[in-house]
């Protein structure tokens, strides 16, 4: 008789470590899942910010394109370029304008009136699309510079 009740005894500690079990394999999967999570947020990051230095440099170049002008031209560098996808990288559109005297930059306002006659404030505009969590955002980057005439 005192062998059947230490046997009953080890079947509910038997219970008990395959409880054990799993809650461990439940705090184990929760982990994994942060872990996963934590990834997936750093490569949408990377992404983002892989697409933002893509666009600051294509403004950045339309912009120094500027410079091959001879500074009598006005207005025939202004307009838009499509950059079309191209492997992972999203279409970039690239409008190159004259700031019109309403958005004038506070550093142009403070310049004399004979610099300002000779400075034309240009600033040009990336416009792209990314997704993030599962739904597409427009992102923007403008670069504003001065167009020097000669």
């Amino acid at each position: 008789m005192l062998q059947w009740r230490s046997a009953g005894k080890k079947n509910r500690q038997a219970g008990f470590a395959l409880i054990d079990a799993l809650l461990g394999m439940t705090i184990l999967t929760v982990a994994l899942l942060g872990i996963a999570f934590a990834f997936r947020q750093s490569t949408v990051t990377t992404v983002s910010a892989r697409n933002y230095n893509q666009a600051t440099y294509y403004a950045q170049q339309a912009l120094e394109r500027l410079k091959v002008y001879d500074g009598k031209e006005t207005g025939t560098w202004a307009g838009t370029v499509n950059v079309p996808a191209s492997g992972v990288m999203p279409a970039f559109q690239l409008v190159t304008e004259q700031i019109d005297a309403a958005n004038m930059p506070a550093d142009y306002t403070s310049l004399p009136e004979t610099i300002k006659g000779k400075m034309i404030p240009v600033r040009a505009t990336v416009t792209w699309q990314e997704t993030t969590g599962g739904t597409f955002m427009t992102r923007t980057v403008q670069v504003s510079s001065y167009y020097y005439l000669k």
